[in-house]
């Protein structure tokens, strides 16, 4: 179901004006979130820029959720390999 983290294109994010981003979930440390506007769904990250953002992953629910999920897979791992306890996250801890 999930495209791998390393597969992800990620493209500046330009908010058009007079929309609002509706921010679904946030990742632990605000590492990513997953968005919806306009009807398409996608993953958000800060930019290098402060105050900027990145996105993949725009489309149907089902491509954004699939990538955001493997991109907290990720993160959670990157955690336990830095000896961390991840904050426990509800879209990962549903089993399969």
């Amino acid at each position: 179901m999930a495209s791998a983290p390393a597969d992800l294109a990620w493209e500046p994010h330009v908010l058009p004006g007079g929309d609002v981003v509706r921010v679904r979930h946030t990742a632990c440390c605000g590492a990513f979130e997953l968005a919806s506007l306009g009807g398409q769904y996608f993953v958000l990250r800060p930019a290098e820029v402060t105050g900027e953002y990145e996105e993949t992953a725009r489309g149907r629910y089902i491509t954004a959720v699939a990538a955001y999920v493997a991109l907290l897979k990720q993160h959670h791992a990157e955690h336990l390999r830095r000896g961390q306890t991840p904050e426990r996250d509800r879209l990962l801890d549903h089993p399969g």
